[in-house]
């Protein structure tokens, strides 16, 4: 009977093991797998986050004195590229696109040129 029972106490002690083991791997199998989705979820939100951004747009008071300046920097050194408005503004070249835009629209400026080359000169009028 001491063989039987220490037989079925060792069994139930290897079943046991067994089973804990069992709940440690799928535990271990669970944290992976939900570590994974997280940095998956995380990689998906900042490429969205990336994709929707975009600048505010300017108030319109300050494209026009942004543009009243662009023109009188025009007028005083004519022929010049964007670049070097770009410097005496102190502003970027990207940043005075849409006055100089707005100055050729209202046929204040003209522009000789293309791209990078672009040189702009006043058409005589005044703002």
């Amino acid at each position: 009977m001491t063989t039987t029972l220490e037989q079925l106490t060792k069994r139930i002690e290897q079943l046991m093991r067994e089973h804990v083991e069992g709940v440690q791997l799928a535990a271990v199998q669970a944290i992976a797998r939900a570590v994974v989705r997280e940095n998956r979820a995380r990689r998906e939100q900042a490429a969205s986050a990336q994709r929707t951004t975009r600048k505010q747009r300017r108030p319109e008071d300050e494209i026009a004195t942004l543009s009243k300046r662009l023109y009188e920097e025009v007028c005083k050194r004519p022929g010049q590229l964007m670049a070097a408005y770009a410097v005496e503004l102190s502003s970027s070249a990207n940043e005075l696109q849409m006055p100089m835009r707005r100055l050729r629209n209202q046929e204040l400026v003209r522009s000789v040129g293309a791209k990078h080359q672009t040189r702009y000169f006043p058409l005589g009028q005044s703002f």
